[in-house]
């Protein structure tokens, strides 16, 4: 491996582990560890080997191999310059996320990876073993069963193609999925989101990449699944609201493709014609920077805006909060408790008889200092 990426991978799993030791789940993860489907059963089995304070190792670790897959098929791309899309990929917010929160984007990421590693290398059969276990991860992938029809015809793979029809149709049976809707105006707000996954400058950008490649370039399978899931979900959003979680994560794999755009076109101009691309380069450097550090840094915002406004409320403090009540010796709480199901998770149990109810308020008897700001709750006795 070489030793560039390895210090990526170091700093970006220090960063990853930072994360982890103040961020609490959240009830949209606990919904997903009740869920039946692959990213379920994977979060479930991560829970019986690293527990509720490290469940989301299972996740970095996932990140990290998606990341290994990503250099590979990079340096088919890149060459030397693969670990280019390594940063590019780790500063990209959707990056951070996936790698983090217990959802299926980040098993979606390294499918999508790990089947463009074996289409690159011509591993046809580990391919349509991976393939087909992909039904039971989600319904989202059914994006990926379309990609794998275009990338199939457009190389002339036969048993691909139909294979993937198959496949395609099996989910939509299984899962099922609503094309229903009247024309309303959700396209600009599905751009919106798909930007603020990569940061705006390097989703211009790879508008520009996929429009390019559409017209110009090679359609290999790692176009494929990015264009697929984009215009997708972009004609869907003509006539309603698409579930966006849905397409985001086949999006953040074209990063190699972008760089390779965008360095074949700088390579060609002379020095003295290369300022376009510089402030092009300057800007998506900066946006992303910003926006990570931004995002690993967001719970010093408590300090300037109120706290039910900020965007990540619903994964802090719960752990914090339930730490606190198991050190006076509370171990049985009211089910009336706000966030009650999360403290249940971090090994607080119901009470049914003189119970005690904990919620927020503004001078409480329990105060939990949280990056410089004081959050207080009241512990009271149960009416």
């Amino acid at each position: 491996m070489n030793y560039k990426l390895g210090i990526i991978l170091l700093i970006d799993i220090c960063i990853l582990l930072w994360q982890n030791s103040f961020l609490s789940i959240s009830i949209y993860e606990l919904n997903e560890l009740s869920s039946s489907s692959l990213n379920g059963l994977f979060a479930n089995f991560a829970l019986s080997v690293f527990g509720t304070e490290y469940i989301r190792y299972a996740y970095i670790i996932l990140h990290i191999l998606s990341n290994i897959l990503l250099y590979k098929i990079s340096i088919k791309y890149l060459k030397n310059n693969a670990y280019l899309a390594n940063i590019i990929f780790n500063l990209t917010p959707g990056s951070l996320a996936s790698a983090l929160l217990i959802n299926p984007a980040g098993l979606i990421i390294f499918v999508s990876l790990l089947l463009t590693y074996l289409a690159l290398n011509k591993k046809f059969y580990i391919f349509y073993g991976v393939l087909i276990a992909c039904v039971y991860i989600d319904k989202a992938m059914i994006s990926l069963f379309i990609a794998c029809i275009f990338y199939a015809y457009f190389n002339r793979l036969s048993k691909l193609l139909v294979l993937s029809i198959l496949l395609m149709f099996a989910t939509f049976i299984i899962y099922g999925y609503d094309f229903s809707g009247k024309p309303k105006g959700y396209f600009l707000d599905s751009l919106a989101i798909m930007s603020a996954v990569f940061s705006p400058p390097l989703f211009l950008y790879f508008f520009y990449t996929i429009y390019y490649i559409s017209f110009k370039g090679k359609k290999d399978l790692l176009y494929c699944i990015s264009a697929s899931a984009f215009i997708i979900c972009l004609i869907l959003s003509f006539r309603q609201k698409p579930e966006i979680a849905d397409f985001l994560p086949f999006l953040l794999p074209a990063i190699p493709l972008i760089i390779a755009n965008f360095l074949n076109s700088f390579k060609v101009h002379l020095p003295q014609f290369r300022a376009k691309h510089n402030v092009i380069l300057f800007f998506i450097l900066t946006s992303l920077v910003i926006s990570f550090l931004f995002l690993i840094f967001n719970p010093f915002l408590y300090r300037f805006i109120d706290e039910n406004e900020h965007f990540a409320k619903s994964y802090h403090l719960n752990k914090e909060l339930a730490k606190e009540l198991k050190s006076r010796g509370i171990n049985e709480i009211s089910i009336h408790s706000q966030n009650y199901k999360i403290l249940e998770f971090y090994g607080l149990k119901p009470c049914y008889q003189n119970c005690k109810i904990v919620t927020p308020c503004e001078k409480g008897n329990i105060n939990i200092n949280f990056f410089a700001k004081e959050f207080s709750f009241c512990l009271r006795n149960e009416d």
